[in-house]
């Protein structure tokens, strides 16, 4: 016929879902828990909109979300990422001839998901816990660096996932940056990221690696804040968390907040801390879980805790 469409390997065979008739390439399907089929790509409707089609998979029948995404005078390529949450509420990424933006299908109509402006394709974007969404691809930062995107529903807010010397910064041999290509996460908040980017092990051998950003759920995390060192451990802990800071003579007004998933504080306050410098959080009345510790002083750091 011409047409992409959808196949489903049923156990025995492999046969076609409906009758999509898709008019050019399919790059993107997922799956509700209810057993429905979404796709998306650079295929149009009969109004030459983009858009994403639902298989239903009791009627066996493909429909329109809306009317689709129709051309503007920035233009439209594709539909290149699509993901969907536990409420059936989709992800889609429309990339645009100089940008690229992020919509979601609340059920009834699409709405742009904050302001991200990309300047670029978006390649990839995933869900994290607590309605965080991560974007990437092409887009670059102020200083010219393809990053990872964050977006906090409780802000409606985008951010670069790590900057300064936290920041990403992918690279290749040939040129200053790299794409990047997927994005993941894990059920302890950690995110992965790869690509067309290279490590810096040497200037004529490197190597494509995945990168990961997170902090450590296990052991001793450490990170300084100014010039002093912050040490938080045990982690998983069950009742007592230890904070030990060294210098601890010069820190004055150090504060922490202590956020559930849902980001919602749990504990807060004022450190004391000790001679030997080590101060210290009774967790012992919280919930088992994953948690954020940000402790504070001229600026933040962020532990992610575990409670066992």
């Amino acid at each position: 016929s011409g047409y992409c469409q959808v196949e489903k390997w049923n156990g025995h065979k492999w046969i076609q879902l409906g009758n999509l008739n898709a008019n050019s390439l399919i790059n993107k399907i997922c799956v509700d828990d209810s057993f429905n089929v979404y796709a998306a790509g650079d295929y149009t409707d009969y109004r030459g909109n983009q858009y994403v089609a639902k298989y239903n998979h009791i009627t066996g029948i493909w429909t329109e979300l809306d009317t689709g995404f129709g051309e503007t005078a920035a233009g439209i390529t594709e539909i290149k990422a699509m993901v969907i949450d536990s409420s059936h509420d989709i992800y889609v990424s429309i990339n645009f001839r100089d940008s690229s933006i992020i919509y979601r299908w609340n059920g009834t109509f699409w709405n742009q998901l904050g302001l991200l402006d990309a300047n670029n394709a978006i390649f990839t974007i995933c869900l994290g816990d607590s309605g965080f969404l991560y974007a990437a691809g092409s887009f670059t930062d102020i200083n010219g660096y393809k990053y990872v995107a964050k977006y906090d529903p409780r802000l409606n807010a985008w951010n670069e996932l790590g900057i300064g010397t936290s920041a990403l910064k992918p690279h290749s041999f040939d040129t200053p940056d790299a794409d990047i290509f997927t994005i993941c996460t894990d059920s302890k908040g950690n995110v992965y990221a790869a690509g067309d980017f290279q490590d810096s092990i040497s200037l004529t051998n490197n190597y494509w690696y995945v990168a990961e950003y997170g902090t450590p759920l296990s052991g001793l995390g450490i990170q300084k804040i100014n010039k002093n060192v912050i040490a938080v451990y045990p982690n998983p802990v069950a009742d007592l968390l230890n904070i030990q800071f060294f210098p601890w003579e010069s820190l004055k007004n150090l504060t922490f907040n202590l956020y559930n998933s849902t980001g919602i504080v749990c504990k807060s306050g004022k450190f004391t801390v000790l001679n030997n410098g080590i101060g210290t959080i009774n967790v012992s009345d919280i919930a088992k879980g994953i948690y954020e510790l940000q402790i504070s002083d001229d600026e933040t750091k962020i532990f992610k805790i575990i409670k066992k």
